[in-house]
């Protein structure tokens, strides 16, 4: 078929059958299946089978099939494939050359699974199980910062079996503590083979001035930017600077620790809880924040935006993840040379083969199927394409227009070679937008698909808690609905897992959130008059009171008309469609509607049939409503990213709403996104266990103060020095720890005033990395 785009003539692809462009299944996971936990085809992967019902017939040859075998009947395994309209790429170079064609680089399965006599149109688009994997893979060990001692033989770590490896001796030994100073390691495997003896050492061994690494963590969580940090370190005497890639190498350092050292204690916690078998209900306020780079592109100077993304404890507001969209390790230019050109520069890894009834057609690959699908693929070949071309043009330049020795010459011509190949294959075959970066120097790394890193992150964060149940309390993110009922399949249907979805309004006025939260504490205090005389706390009052008061969320339209306040990624049959508008104004959060995406089976039967607009009426499922509505807030993931913009220079505001529409530069901001990235996992930890503070607020107000005992204190009266005794006002007073304190990884010794955060001194100089290996404990003596 031709169609017209602009002033281009293009062809339309063959059609293209389910079986022929599923993603390859993983064991750990498959994100390509039904999200409704209630449907048949949840974690059930498309039947080849239904790929013979197509075209004309399709139907009555299905329903024939269906009558003698029930599964065909129901539809287990039955989806739909179609086209994404957004994603429109036009191919005109190599075999489209002389006829260029129109594709999608997306596809969407739909779910036709039969639930209560109708399909289940459950709608999600294709994602790579194997870059998902690989996602969580980088993030796991934080980018290779946490890969340990590796074998020079055949690149085992060390930390995934330290069976396989031996001690070897020391190598050198402290005068002072007569501990080892390095130790010898052998890989038994590759014994005898080159690299598979090597010496592990301290990762501090070589530093003479440690006072400088406490003063460079202290000014980066206090709002120092880097060449402050090198002011500050300059000697007295002589005036001389530290140089930068000393403090670089300090700041690269202090995140390797302080990561090592979180992990071994977060090990060392889970394993407690679950051999004492207690069972822990744990509640995640997850949240995203956007950080500009000075990396800019070449066409509109617009800053490059990160997204992070955190997942924070509601009762201690401890941080457990903070995952950035960009992976540092990657080399465009190695990338693109080794996933899209053989030995003899031929392209490859660009097209599928593929057959229908009535020939054999090529067909580019779609992005879940591309070695680069897991990256900004426009920002990914615009670095490549970028990275070429300034090498050639400042080679260029060194030379000042002398002739060029051969393999500079060489060198340049090969260079430009690779970059136009980077943008025929990028621009003309997989039809990407161009994406030009500025022509600073480059850096190594790429920006991620938000949807792995999102993916990725929940994963992360599953492994991290102990075992019990987990509510996960988040804004309407679609990314959120795409991947959670995969990540938590094993979850939901065990009952230990739900996801609540809010919104609130975040553009109101300090004077206008006063207001409202005036008027719900009058509403409150009159509620509390109908309970007079009965014995109830304050927090079974307020669960009563949003029981009560609380109503279905609904929204007008222009017209007047009333329909669903939640977005249209919830109206998914996969989710309940009633949502509460919360009469609690709290945590800062007013106006705030709750929807409830997964919930507990028990609930989530009486909910679903329910219309957006009806008002549940079972005692119960109110009772279980109200409960849920009043605990969920993103409240504590606000406060970190609020004291995070605050501390830290490198995640200054480019201006207005977000850094997205703010100006092409922002003073103080990072260029060099790992740079960013290190300082995030420095100020996290700091965070969470060297800043003890109040964490104070309606849902933990008995766990975060005490009583204040009873007794007298000395006023002085105005215009005099004279004091006189009045009785003490205050009834109880917050009590400053840190997250880890208050979530039990560091745990407060028996007396009124709490436990003093570690010290740093102590930290920074043990091998965490190797905790609990053999070689860490002889390090430790």
């Amino acid at each position: 078929m031709i169609k017209t785009r602009g002033n281009l003539q293009v062809t339309t692809l063959p059609k293209l059958t389910v079986s022929q462009l599923y993603p390859e299944q993983r064991k750990e996971i498959n994100l390509n299946t039904c999200g409704d936990p209630d449907c048949g085809n949840y974690g059930v992967s498309p039947d080849p089978v239904f790929d013979q019902f197509v075209g004309r017939g399709a139907i009555a040859r299905r329903q024939a099939a269906g009558r003698k075998d029930p599964r065909i009947a129901a539809g287990l395994g039955f989806y739909t494939i179609s086209s994404v309209k957004d994603e429109e790429r036009i191919s005109k170079v190599l075999n489209f050359h002389n006829a260029p064609a129109v594709w999608s680089d997306g596809r969407r399965l739909v779910c036709r699974h039969q639930q209560d006599a109708s399909a289940c149109k459950v709608g999600f688009s294709l994602l790579s199980n194997q870059h998902f994997l690989d996602e969580v893979e980088r993030l796991r060990d934080h980018d290779g910062v946490l890969d340990g001692p590796r074998c020079g033989a055949c690149g085992r770590r060390y930390l995934d079996a330290p069976e396989e490896f031996a001690l070897n001796g020391a190598n050198g030994k402290d005068p002072r503590t007569k501990r080892p100073l390095g130790v010898r390691v052998i890989h038994k495997p590759c014994k005898g083979q080159k690299g598979a003896r090597f010496t592990v050492a301290k990762d501090h061994q070589d530093q003479r001035d440690r006072e400088d690494n406490i003063k460079i963590l202290k000014m980066l969580v206090n709002g120092a930017s880097i060449n402050a940090i090198q002011r500050v370190l300059t000697c007295p005497r002589t005036g001389e600077r530290a140089g930068m890639s000393r403090i670089y190498d300090r700041i690269f350092w202090l995140e390797r620790t302080l990561l090592a050292f979180e992990r071994a204690q977060i090990g060392n916690w889970r394993k407690e809880l679950e051999g004492r078998g207690l069972f822990r209900h744990t509640r995640i306020a997850h949240d995203d924040i956007v950080l500009g780079i000075n990396w800019e592109t070449s066409a509109d100077r617009r800053i490059t935006a990160l997204n992070c993304t955190a997942s924070t404890d509601i009762r201690s507001g401890y941080v457990f993840r903070l995952d950035v969209d960009f992976d540092p390790r990657v080399d465009p230019v190695e990338m693109f040379k080794a996933a899209y050109l053989d030995a003899n520069r031929n392209p490859k890894n660009l097209h599928g083969q593929y057959r229908n009834a009535t020939q054999n057609f090529v067909a580019p690959l779609l992005h879940y199927q591309r070695p680069t699908g897991r990256f900004d693929e426009a920002a990914f070949f615009g670095a490549c394409q970028s990275s070429l071309r300034l090498f050639a043009v400042q080679t260029e330049d060194a030379f000042g227009g002398a002739t060029l020795p051969p393999d500079v010459q060489q060198a340049i011509t090969d260079a430009r070679w690779f970059a136009d190949a980077a943008e025929v294959i990028g621009e003309g075959w997989f039809g990407l937008s161009e994406h030009r970066r500025d022509s600073r120097n480059t850096f190594t790394g790429i920006m991620t698909r938000d949807a792995y890193t999102k993916a990725a992150h929940l994963a992360l964060l599953k492994e991290m808690l102990p075992e019990g149940k987990m509510t996960l309390v988040s804004e309407q993110e679609a990314l959120i609905a795409r991947t959670v009922p995969h990540i938590f399949r094993d979850d939901i249907l065990a009952d230990r897992f739900e996801w609540l979805a809010i919104a609130f309004d975040k553009e109101a006025t300090k004077p206008k959130v006063q207001h409202r939260v005036g008027v719900f504490r009058s509403s409150l205090e009159q509620f509390k008059q109908s309970y007079a005389g009965q014995e109830i706390s304050d927090w079974e009052m307020l669960e009563l009171f949003v029981e009560h008061a609380r109503t279905p969320a609904t929204s007008s339209t222009r017209s007047g008309a009333t329909g669903p306040a939640h977005g249209a990624t919830f109206e998914s049959r996969a989710f309940p469609q009633v949502w509460i508008a919360s009469p609690a104004e709290i945590a800062g959060e007013t106006q705030k509607i709750v929807g409830f995406p997964i919930l507990s089976p028990r609930y989530r039967s009486r909910l679903r049939p329910l219309a957006y607009d009806a008002s549940p009426t079972d005692p119960e499922l109110r009772a279980a409503l109200a409960c849920r509505v009043l605990r969920a807030t993103i409240q504590p993931t606000s406060t970190f990213f609020n004291a995070l913009r605050t501390r830290l220079a490198l995640a200054g505001r480019a201006g207005g709403r977000s850094t997205r529409n703010g100006p092409s530069f922002v003073s103080g901001a990072a260029y060099n996104p790992r740079v960013l990235i290190a300082v995030l996992n420095i100020y996290r930890i700091y965070y969470n266990w060297f800043d003890p503070r109040s964490y104070v607020s309606e849902l933990n107000e008995n766990d975060s103060t005490e009583p204040v005992a009873p007794g007298t204190v000395a006023k002085r009266v105005p215009g005099s020095s004279d004091r006189i005794t009045v009785p003490k006002q205050r009834k109880r007073v917050s009590i400053k720890q840190t997250p880890a304190m208050r979530l039990g990884l560091q745990d407060r010794i028996g007396r009124p005033s709490p436990r003093k955060a570690p010290d740093l001194h102590r930290v920074l100089y043990k091998p965490w990395i190797l905790h609990g290996t053999p070689i860490g404990t002889r390090f430790e003596g």
